[in-house]
């Protein structure tokens, strides 16, 4: 065809075809936005869950927790060969440097933490008989610290589940980044100041 003509069958394909575009790119918007919605929704149910989740977590870990109620970390106790000549020193240990006395039964079992070691004393985790005898350690506790001589001290500590000692781990680092005044465990709970 020479230039300058013009050709009614060329035109109408051409209207045809943007018709068919329009079409289907009116198709594609609609789907994209079911898709949109679909997504939206997802997302909120997906928050929904998750909400639930850590709602469980939190209560999974309180009853975790409450096994841990009548235990204790003790830290800087002196290794021993068994069980029973680690319970008497503990119970000497606190004898003589606090007003609160060990009876026989309090404690219902010791079990130390990892590996055996030359060059440093493992942690001890104790059970009392119940969470008054911890309670009572506990108060005591800042006399088992011989300022000077970490050597000779014991650190009693809660005994927590593995979120709480996560938990009191970032708080620690926020002390650390001077963004909180202080972080510690209570009573199987974490505190912090700022």
């Amino acid at each position: 065809m020479p230039p300058g003509e013009y050709n009614v069958t060329n035109k109408k394909w051409t209207l045809m075809l943007n018709l068919c575009v329009k079409e289907e790119v009116g198709i594609l918007k609609a789907d994209t936005l079911k898709r949109q919605g679909l997504i939206e929704r997802l997302e909120i149910t997906n928050a929904k869950k998750q909400s639930e989740i850590d709602a469980l977590m939190v209560k999974m870990d309180e009853f975790e927790q409450e096994k841990h109620e009548q235990c204790m970390q003790i830290v800087g106790l002196p290794e021993n060969k068994d069980k029973k000549d680690d319970i008497k020193e503990l119970t000497k240990i606190v004898e003589e440097k606090t007003d609160f006395k060990i009876k026989e039964g309090d404690i219902l079992e010791m079990k130390r933490l990892g590996t055996k070691s030359d060059l440093k004393r493992r942690s001890v985790i104790v059970k009392f008989k119940n969470k008054e005898i911890k309670q009572q350690i506990t108060e005591e506790r800042k006399k088992l610290i011989e300022l000077g001589n970490p050597a000779k001290s014991l650190y009693l500590n809660d005994s927590l589940t593995k979120y709480r000692q996560q938990l009191l781990y970032s708080a620690r680092q926020l002390v650390k980044q001077r963004k909180l005044h202080l972080a510690w465990s209570q009573y199987d709970n974490i505190r912090a100041s700022d």
